[in-house]
């Protein structure tokens, strides 16, 4: 880039964007007004850059091209988290339940699409689960009898995410004291656990999820909890219980500077192409 200027490429960038974005907005309100089926939004585009490229140098402008291009893959993204349950899970002593109850919905009041519902819309702190349980009405796990204290459970998400959250439902009538959190992307090497204290919920009335903000969002395709207690221990049981867990994955999402700067690499490099023609 010997011989140009950082600040005047920056003033070429913000120039012919603003130009470009005119020229489709002007496009965009005929069509709106006058009905138009079709847009020549292409057509408007060159006439922008053939006014916004008059007088600049063929070298400039490809510094502008590359310097857009470059600059793509370095501005930061808008990240879109969807909520997601575990394809599989595994409890490593016997269980009086499933522990596919944990992942399966089946207790919740409002069920979520996997992977496709956002996770701040569906919003798990205020989703209830079902806190009844009985013949015909088994929604919740339940390690097996004669009363664990301690337990560990693996969740295997089937593939690897970005994960930044967790949903936790904590059942109502033992539940669990402690959680110890950790992440695998084999399944074999966990790195090190972060504690969550899920709520104590009443016995006897449905309970919504407690969200576990993790430190830093962890790249894993299995999460394992290791389980202390039983908060409810007072009530002459001390077993393991939990309603439902889910995952929220975060997803990058391109923001409108990185697509503009995308844009104008493009649209500068098409520029050069014109200006040699002409």
């Amino acid at each position: 880039m010997r011989g140009v200027k950082i600040s005047e490429v920056m003033k070429f960038l913000v120039v012919f964007n603003m130009n470009i974005f005119n020229e489709l907005n002007c496009q965009l309100s005929s069509w709106l007004i006058l009905g138009r089926k079709q847009m020549d939004s292409l057509s408007s585009i060159r006439v922008g850059m053939s006014f916004v490229c008059t007088g600049f140098s063929r070298k400039f402008i490809v510094v502008c091209a590359v310097f857009g291009l470059s600059m793509t893959g370095v501005v930061t993204q808008a990240e879109a988290a969807f909520i997601r349950s575990a394809e599989s899970v595994s409890y490593g002593g016997s269980s009086a339940s499933s522990p596919n109850l944990m992942i399966d919905q089946s207790g919740l009041a409002t069920t979520f699409s996997n992977g496709v519902t956002d996770f701040d819309s569906y919003d798990p702190a205020n989703v209830f689960h079902d806190y009844q349980y009985g013949v015909g009405n088994i929604n919740e796990w339940f390690a097996d009898y004669p009363d664990p204290v301690e337990g560990e459970i693996v969740f295997d998400l089937g593939d690897e995410y970005t994960l930044d959250r967790i949903a936790f439902w904590n059942e109502d009538g033992e539940g669990i004291l402690s959680v110890d959190v950790s992440f695998s992307l084999d399944g074999t090497t966990y790195g090190s656990a972060q504690n969550f204290l899920p709520t104590d919920n009443d016995w006897g009335v449905n309970y919504t999820a407690d969200i576990f903000t993790l430190s830093s969002s962890s790249l894993a395709r299995f999460v394992k909890f290791e389980l202390t207690g039983d908060p409810s221990a007072d009530d002459g049981y001390n077993n393991l219980s939990i309603g439902e867990v889910a995952f929220s994955v975060a997803e990058g999402v391109p923001e409108p500077a990185t697509m503009i700067l995308f844009g104008t690499g493009l649209l500068g490099l098409f520029g050069v192409r014109r200006r040699r023609k002409n």
